[in-house]
């Protein structure tokens, strides 16, 4: 992301009604910039859509995009999803079936829902799989820790009330999965 002239620049809260230029926060300038990416993404993709036999639905696309574009909220998460120079071709399809599927919906999205939805495939695709005995491993040191964080700030509780404790959350989990 490019740096702004502005960048570490703070206002004093009694200072930040009264001046008549606006000094935007790392985030914002981030979000801006993002949304930029995200609407160029759009105009370029909304070009290109051909579907020889369904004209329909690709009015319905491109007016999906356009929408998308329209929205900052939407347009900068779709900016952060597209943040790669180098994408891999599951990520390019990631990001045409994410678009395609908002703008299919758009009607009945709103526009946090739809920016929360492509959050959602960002994050949770860009993270890397990781192996079930790994992920077991890591739950195991995750209880101990909290269990020992609370036997810290409750020195009172013993290993009988932890394991008590456990008893309940291994009953609650065998519901959850009955």
């Amino acid at each position: 992301m490019p740096e702004s002239e502005f960048s570490g620049l703070r206002l004093p809260k009694e200072a930040q009604g009264l001046v008549p230029f606006d000094v935007p926060t790392d985030r914002t300038r981030a979000n801006r910039h993002y949304a930029a990416l995200g609407r160029s993404l759009m105009g370029e993709l909304s070009e290109s859509v051909v579907i020889a036999d369904d004209p329909v639905l690709v009015a319905k696309l491109r007016v999906g995009m356009d929408w998308i574009a329209s929205r900052s909220t939407v347009a900068s998460e779709f900016g952060r999803m597209t943040e790669d120079d180098n994408p891999t071709s599951e990520e390019v399809e990631r990001l045409h079936k994410t678009i395609a599927h908002i703008a299919k919906r758009r009607p009945k999205i709103t526009a946090s829902e739809a920016a929360a939805y492509v959050r959602h495939r960002r994050i949770r695709e860009s993270r890397k799989k990781i192996p079930r005995r790994d992920r077991i491993a890591a739950l195991h040191h995750e209880l101990n820790r909290v269990i020992n964080e609370h036997r810290q700030r409750h020195p009172d509780t013993t290993w009988a009330d932890a394991n008590k404790a456990l008893e309940y959350t291994v009953g609650q989990i065998a519901r959850k999965t009955a």
